[in-house]
């Protein structure tokens, strides 16, 4: 990731805690039938008797379902619930996570499953597709969108699962999509919580990330991001171009055509396993190669005419390299593209002799 999210606590969340309370006790006592005074927390009843279909009716049947289940199988449902709570440890590699095919029953799985999938609809599809109570006590999702982007931290700041593409403001009517860090199709018990839900730009969401398993690369656990670590900081990442042959000018008007790029990444200086799993999720390197290839030329006229402008003040060559590089080590968080720009232009501007190329232009 480019920079981490911070965490922010909004009554939307109260949602999941009610649910999470509602499978706590459902485990526990394994009741043949529900009963909302053991059940529910006392404030998520009147939510859940306004909704009879998505909630009361389903949840009548997940407790008289799980119920019914054999010993084993009620095993298999417990580790799915406790082992998937732990988002940020999950992400660390900890853990055990439980994907839906590990509850064996096929007929609980499905319920479970649907049960899931249409919260997270009622929730996402804005005011109209929840009751007026869940509204009332646990807010939408547009107003944590909006609350989340008015963060400090979040402020005119670009996706940073790519950091080439903008996220939309708080005060836009429509909002980025959450994406379930853990896809919420593979992992049960997942889709409405928050630990899990992070906004994301549409390329990295939908094109990129897609279902991608975020915990195993095939059958192999990996480490990931945990998208609000608050271990490392804004300025953690470090990408550096390196071309497959040697510079030869060629007119200057490009000093990549032909040559073919690649694309190395360190977090604090060090090879960080994330920084694989990051790539591959996400598709960076290649995303980050399509993009200088595309804007390279752009990029050199821009460099070659704020060059020229600096070096009529009377500075250096390392003054100009040095101002050049931290304006735009600046935008980085906050705008589009500006990792790649920031890298094409630490490759140009430590060419040897590229000093006298450029003024030769």
């Amino acid at each position: 990731m480019i920079y981490p999210y911070k965490y922010i606590v909004h009554p939307i969340q109260n949602f999941h805690k009610g649910i999470v309370f509602f499978f706590k006790q459902l485990l526990a006592l394994d009741l043949s039938v529900y009963d909302e005074n053991q059940h529910l927390e006392k404030w998520f009843r009147p939510l859940v008797n306004k909704s009879p279909a998505a909630l009361l009716g389903e949840m009548s049947k997940i407790v008289t379902a799980y119920h019914n289940l054999k010993d084993f199988e009620k095993k298999e449902v417990i580790e799915a619930f406790e082992n998937n709570q732990n988002i940020k440890e999950i992400c660390k590699g900890n853990g055990n996570p439980k994907k839906y095919n590990h509850i064996s029953n096929e007929a609980f799985r499905l319920l479970i499953d649907n049960f899931f999938a249409s919260l997270w609809l009622r929730l996402a599809n804005k005011e109209d597709g929840v009751n007026a109570k869940v509204i009332e006590k646990c807010s939408t999702i547009m107003s944590h969108f909006s609350d989340f982007r008015k963060h400090p931290n979040h402020i005119t700041r670009i996706c940073p699962f790519c950091g080439l593409n903008g996220l939309k403001p708080s005060f836009s009517p429509t909002r980025n999509s959450y994406d379930h860090y853990l896809p919420k199709a593979q992992y049960p018990f997942v889709s409405v919580n928050f630990e899990n839900l992070v906004p994301m730009c549409h390329d990295c969401n939908s094109d990129e990330k897609g279902t991608d398993d975020t915990p195993f690369n095939g059958n192999v656990r990996r480490i990931v991001y945990y998208p609000y670590c608050d271990s490392f900081s804004d300025e953690h990442l470090d990408v550096v171009l390196s071309p497959k042959s040697e510079y030869k000018p060629d007119g200057y008007s490009t000093f990549l055509k032909d040559v073919g790029v690649d694309y190395y990444f360190t977090s604090n200086g060090i090879d960080d396993n994330r920084l694989k799993s990051w790539d591959s999720i996400f598709r960076v390197k290649g995303r980050y190669i399509e993009i200088v290839s595309d804007y390279e030329s752009i990029w050199f006229q821009d460099l070659l005419s704020e060059y020229q402008t600096l070096k009529e003040t009377g500075r250096t060559f390392v003054e100009i390299k040095d101002k050049l590089i931290k304006d735009m080590q600046k935008e980085v968080v906050r705008t589009e593209r500006a990792i790649v720009h920031l890298s094409y232009l630490k490759y140009v501007l430590n060419i040897e002799d590229i000093e006298e190329d450029l003024d030769s232009v």
